[in-house]
């Protein structure tokens, strides 16, 4: 092989290599941007779901918590579409043993729903005697469109569609209705823990607005990293 030949040959393969290098760049840009728009619109949704609340955390820093993946304490609190309380637990999420323990107090929710978060969480703190780091309401009546998104969700080894699902939430029985509720919304972050359902801006949209929560941006991602396993063992139990 001549020279000019050898030397046309390492032209073509810089050239080509320059074409891939091109594709793969542009790849990279465009994988960056969608993700970008991705995380603006998680962004914008949770900063609507977002509102303040004074918490009975007794001096503990939520964010020093969430780093070093200590044990967290959230109140959840299920309403009715008039914003009544239907459920008020303490999740202890526990992420070293992989545990949530699940306590519904009952008291709370006259609490809530006379005096609001801050009064339903000082309840709570005091009658389970544990610090209160963040709270977290949901509308249980508003979850059909967002469950039936997900095509459903499995509850004691079945499929339930969304109004299956509010159903089973919303029996009669008070010492059924929180264990129910927690089901459904436990298996619901199930279904919902790829990443390409969690950046789908029409599920965090519908969901948002059933949502109200102490939690920025942030902290909900650092909870839903370091803390997904522990919804895989949840121990519930009841106190007045």
């Amino acid at each position: 092989m001549s020279n000019k030949e050898i030397h046309l040959r390492h032209k073509r393969q810089r050239k080509a290599l320059r074409i891939v290098l091109s594709f793969v760049g542009a790849l990279v840009l465009a994988t960056a941007i969608a993700f970008a728009v991705a995380y603006k619109n998680v962004r914008n949704t949770v900063n609507a779901m977002y509102a303040p609340a004074t918490m009975q955390n007794k001096g503990r820093n939520l964010n020093s918590i969430l780093s070093q993946k200590q044990a967290l304490n959230v109140m959840l609190v299920g309403v009715d579409s008039h914003k009544s309380a239907q459920a008020v637990l303490l999740l202890n999420l526990d992420p070293k043993s992989n545990t949530t323990k699940a306590t519904a107090v009952d008291s709370a929710k006259a609490v809530y729903n006379e005096k609001g978060v801050s009064s339903a969480a000082k309840a709570v703190s005091s009658k389970t005697n544990s610090p209160v780091d963040a709270y977290l309401t949901i509308n249980v009546d508003g979850l059909e469109k967002s469950i039936n998104r997900e095509n459903g969700v499995v509850v004691n080894g079945k499929r339930m569609n969304g109004e299956q699902a509010v159903s089973y939430m919303k029996v009669q029985s008070e010492s059924e209705r929180d264990e129910h509720i927690l089901t459904v919304l436990t298996a619901l972050l199930k279904e919902s823990a790829s990443v390409s359902t969690l950046f789908n801006n029409s599920f965090l949209n519908s969901l948002g607005d059933e949502v109200q929560t102490n939690l920025n941006a942030s902290q909900l991602s650092k909870i839903a990293t370091g803390y997904a396993h522990a919804a895989e063992n949840v121990n519930t139990n009841r106190i007045d």
